[in-house]
């Protein structure tokens, strides 16, 4: 399937249409950084939720999450 979606704001009702079309359990997807896609992945994984729809993050291309990564003093 291929879905085309002009912004950031209609990405929820695809996964809306989708998810009544589709028996899904759940969604794995890569992590992804940038804010706006960090906001999309909260808006879907929301959605999964109030679905009952499993929402599973991973880190494909880092060696090192990006949040764990800590210096000598904790930062």
């Amino acid at each position: 399937m291929y879905f085309e979606v002009p912004g950031f704001a209609e990405v929820g009702s695809v996964f809306e249409k989708l998810f009544s079309e589709i028996a899904i359990s759940g969604l794995h997807l890569a992590y992804d950084f940038p804010l706006y896609e960090l906001r999309r992945d909260e808006q879907v994984r929301a959605l999964c939720q109030k679905q009952n729809i499993g929402f599973h993050t991973y880190h494909d291309s880092t060696l090192i999450a990006p949040e764990s990564a800590k210096t000598q003093s904790e930062q």
